[in-house]
């Protein structure tokens, strides 16, 4: 019995070192960057894989099955974007686990290999840094401690900064001018941490709701192309025009919950200068607030969505009953479908 007492304190022992040392604000936040960096790059590899996997496979398929070769090489395509869209998701999910278990067992050595990564300018590079940047939209997680450091995985202002940087190679004095603009309202969505999810959240508290939904929308709008400006405006634009043009209720929706939802996608997807994963979660919260705000406002109107009527069932016949049955019961035995 002392024996097994002392085999289960030195057991507890060990876990309770293990959980001291995933505790530490050093180890957590290398777990979060090899999370990241491993996310990327199993995106990009397993993309990769599963593409030339998919494609091999569909080709073989379409040849065995007596194909030609641009008909087999046609189905080959399709097979490698299945493959790499599979294959995308099952690898970050793998490396984003692995990334995270080698930044928890030596934090050191993977701070160095994320750190040497984002400078490296190149598919593996940007791979490290994108998965990175959606830990840091989630999480508020930043790879060197600072506001600023984001910008070394390519997220907050770092796009605009490279922007200045070749506007001022450029020597045209004008495109300077705009970019020092866009730069300057990206430092300041940055210094407000409007990057992150949390960040949002911190400073609507501090800042309140306006000021910060106004840098955010700021940075995103001097931050994109005459183009991007149009989508941002017209896409929302033309969505509430039809919306208010078409009857009250639609797909069981009234009208005021369909703009809701509308106008709180738009503002979700443009308020701040989010990661992609962040960004499309913060669009489908607002979409569905903007929803249920709606559907409020339908109600107080007194327009409550039309419930679509199930199709009235046809009469019951007897078991084994056929249609010739029910027609005979109908016009008269012997009846044979001639209305002659």
């Amino acid at each position: 019995m002392e024996a097994f007492y002392a085999a289960f304190e030195k057991e507890a022992g060990v876990a309770d070192a293990v959980l001291k040392h995933v505790s530490r604000p050093g180890t957590m936040h290398a777990a979060q960057a090899g999370l990241g960096a491993g996310l990327g790059l199993g995106m990009l590899g397993g993309a990769a894989f599963g593409g030339a996997t998919g494609g091999k496979a569909q080709y073989d398929l379409a040849r065995q099955r007596g194909q030609g070769v641009l008909g087999a090489v046609g189905h080959g395509a399709g097979g490698a974007l299945v493959g790499a869209v599979r294959g995308a998701g099952v690898g970050a999910a793998v490396g984003a686990g692995a990334g995270a278990l080698a930044g928890a067992a030596a934090p050191t050595q993977l701070l160095r290999g994320t750190r040497a990564l984002s400078q490296v300018k190149n598919t593996v590079g940007e791979a490290a840094n994108f998965g990175q940047r959606q830990v840091h939209g989630f999480t508020g997680w930043r790879p060197g401690g600072s506001v600023k450091s984001i910008e070394r995985i390519g997220g907050g202002a770092a796009e605009a900064r490279g922007a200045l940087d070749k506007a001022v190679k450029g020597g045209d004095s004008v495109a300077v001018g705009k970019a020092r603009d866009t730069l300057g309202a990206a430092e300041q969505a940055q210094a407000m941490g409007l990057t992150s999810l949390p960040g949002v959240a911190r400073s609507m508290k501090n800042n309140g709701l306006l000021p910060t939904v106004a840098a955010g929308a700021k940075e995103q709008w001097k931050g994109s192309s005459n183009k991007m400006k149009a989508l941002m405006v017209g896409l929302p634009a033309v969505s509430v025009a039809n919306t208010l043009r078409n009857g009250e209720t639609a797909n069981g929706q009234g009208k005021a919950e369909r703009v809701g939802r509308t106008l709180g996608g738009a503002l979700g997807y443009t308020m701040a200068p989010l990661s992609l994963g962040a960004s499309t979660a913060l669009g489908a919260g607002l979409e569905r607030t903007g929803g249920l705000v709606g559907r409020g406002i339908d109600a107080l109107r007194g327009k409550r969505p039309q419930v679509p009527q199930e199709p009235t069932p046809p009469p019951a016949t007897a078991p084994g009953d056929t249609g010739q049955h029910v027609a005979e019961r109908v016009y008269g035995t012997g009846f044979t479908g001639s209305m002659e």
